[in-house]
């Protein structure tokens, strides 16, 4: 049986591996937070994100929880998983408030139709 010899392999910059094989020294390459066509869905929905919320601005469409309250944020119904994050027949406009109240509430917002369950279609 060989012994192995764990002492002092950080201040060698060794990788969890014993001294005896010297570990795997080769450079470790990052994993992405998010795809590249991931990130083009994200940076056309900051685009069209800001449309809508600036339509109903100019419309003076109110928050639907707190009706004095300026929409600020797109509530998304249905959650943004895959390809409902660009669609737009599951978004809600609200304020910061509605938008905590929503997610802080959720019987409620399921009874309001505020939020949507992802399973049923």
């Amino acid at each position: 049986m060989v012994k192995r010899e764990y002492a002092s392999r950080s201040l060698r910059g060794l990788s969890k591996c014993c001294l005896n094989c010297e570990g795997d020294n080769r450079k470790r390459s990052k994993i992405k937070n998010r795809s590249t066509k991931r990130g083009k869905e994200e940076a056309e929905y900051l685009r069209e994100n800001r449309a809508y919320l600036q339509t109903h601005r100019e419309a003076k469409i109110m928050c639907p929880v707190y009706p004095d309250k300026e929409v600020t944020e797109v509530h998304h119904k249905k959650g943004r998983i895959g390809k409902l994050l660009l669609d737009k027949k599951f978004w809600l406009a609200v304020s910061r408030e509605g938008h905590r109240y929503i997610h802080n509430n959720i019987d409620e917002s399921m009874n309001k139709g505020w939020l949507l369950s992802r399973l049923k279609k």
